[in-house]
C-alpha cells in the first residue's frame, strides 16, 4: 500500500510539473520591446438557443473558427501579421501622437500607406497598446483581479470582467504586457486569444518591418487616381481596401471603418 501511495504520489508531482511547463514560456531573455508573439485566434458563433450552455457543450450549430496572428514589436513600432490572408497591418505614434498605420500584402509585397489618426490622448493611448499588446491597460484597470501565478516573467495575472450581458477572462503577463489568454464572450460569440510562441531574435524582428518597409507603396489618398491599377482593383474587390477606411482592421485582416476597441 505505501508503495502504491508513493508512486501516485509521484506520478501526481510529474503531471503537475508537465503542466506548468506547458503554460511556461522561454522568456527569460527575451526584451519585452522587441519580439514576436503568435498568438492562436479563435473566433466560435454560438447557437442562438443556448447561449448560457457552456461553450464546451455547445457543438451543434457552433461555428468555430481558428486563426494565427503574430505580434511583432520593434522600437516603437507594432504590427499584426495574419499568416492566412498573407496581410500585415503596422502602426507607429508620430510626433504628435497621432497613430500611423500601414497595410502590407506580402504575398504581392505591396503596401497601403494611411494618414495618421488623430485621436483624443486617451483614446490615442489605448488604441496604441491595442495594438501593441492586445489589451490595453484601461481595459485591465476596469477589470477584477483574482490571484497571481508562477515566477519571473512567466508570472501570470488572472483578471476577470462582467460587461454588457458578457465575460472577459484574462491572463496577463505583466513583464511582457501580453495576454497569455484573452477571452471575450457574449450571447452570440466567443472568441479567444491564446499566446502560442515567443520568439526574440531581435534581428529576425527588425527583418520583419524592414522588409515590408521595401514593398512598392501607395499612398491612401491616391487610390482614387489609380483605381485602374490590376492589384488595387482586385484588393477593394475583396474587401480588404475600402474607401474611408481607418488603418484598423479585425482579426481577418479586413478593414474597419473606426478605431478597435475592446
Amino acid at each position: 500500500m505505501k508503495k502504491a501511495a508513493l508512486l501516485l504520489t509521484l506520478l501526481s508531482v510529474t503531471a503537475c510539473n508537465k503542466e506548468t511547463t506547458d503554460d511556461s514560456y522561454a522568456c527569460e531573455n527575451l526584451d519585452a520591446n522587441t519580439l514576436a508573439a503568435v498568438f492562436e485566434v479563435q473566433n466560435q458563433a454560438l447557437p442562438k438557443q443556448s447561449p448560457q450552455q457552456p461553450l464546451d457543450d455547445q457543438k451543434d450549430g457552433a461555428s468555430k473558427t481558428a486563426k494565427l496572428i503574430t505580434l511583432w514589436r520593434s522600437e516603437g513600432r507594432s504590427a499584426h501579421q495574419y499568416e492566412q490572408a498573407a496581410i500585415t497591418t503596422a502602426w507607429a505614434l508620430d510626433k504628435k501622437a497621432g497613430l500611423l498605420s500601414w497595410q502590407y500584402f506580402d504575398s504581392e509585397q505591396r503596401a497601403i500607406e494611411y494618414e495618421a489618426t488623430h485621436l483624443p490622448e486617451h483614446a490615442s493611448q489605448r488604441v496604441w497598446q491595442e495594438k501593441r499588446q492586445i489589451v490595453s491597460n484601461e481595459l485591465i484597470k476596469k477589470m477584477t483581479f483574482e490571484r497571481k501565478s508562477g515566477s519571473g516573467c512567466n508570472t501570470r495575472e488572472f483578471y476577470s470582467l462582467q460587461k454588457n450581458g458578457g465575460e472577459l477572462k484574462l491572463q496577463w503577463l505583466s513583464e511582457l504586457q501580453l495576454p497569455a489568454l484573452f477571452e471575450i464572450k457574449n450571447k452570440n460569440t466567443h472568441t479567444q486569444w491564446k499566446l502560442k510562441e515567443l520568439r526574440g531574435d531581435k534581428r529576425a524582428v527588425k527583418l520583419a518591418f524592414s522588409r515590408r518597409d521595401a514593398y512598392y507603396s501607395t499612398d491612401y489618398t491616391d487610390i482614387g487616381d489609380n483605381e485602374s491599377d490590376p492589384f488595387l482593383l482586385k484588393m477593394m474587390n475583396l474587401g480588404f481596401i475600402e474607401h474611408g477606411a481607418s488603418g484598423f482592421y479585425n482579426t481577418e485582416g479586413n478593414a474597419i471603418a473606426g478605431a478597435h476597441a475592446h
